[in-house]
């Protein structure tokens, strides 16, 4: 899950992360792994990596960067993050999330970090 206040308009990390492009500084490869595992879209993908796209919650939410937008201040996103878990929390008991994540992101593990 990915929770990111509404205030300003544009997220917080680590979708900041992605402006690096502006000022030059290159990536670390597992970053290029993270964005390629996480984000299929490959038109996307060159909006973050290369664009250096700054969104704005709602944008963000309508390409799938954010799971939910809260609006109002920490406690509510706490109580939204709470909710979100209770609802999933049964998938989690037997330990399966972990180790289909681990399949999931070989090739972010992989990466040099």
């Amino acid at each position: 899950m990915r929770w990111v206040p509404t205030a300003s308009g544009i997220p917080a990390s680590p979708l900041d992360i992605f402006s690096q492009v502006h000022f030059g500084a290159i990536w670390p490869l597992s970053f290029a792994a993270i964005l390629r595992a996480k984000v299929g879209d490959h038109r996307l993908q060159r909006k973050i990596a290369l664009e250096g796209h700054r969104f704005t919650s709602p944008e963000a939410y309508a390409d799938g960067l954010l799971d939910h937008i809260v609006n109002g201040n920490t406690t509510d996103i706490l109580a939204k993050a709470e909710e979100v878990a209770e609802k999933f929390s049964a998938n989690a008991a037997n330990g399966v999330w972990g180790l289909i994540k681990v399949g999931q992101f070989t090739n972010v593990s992989l990466a040099n970090f």
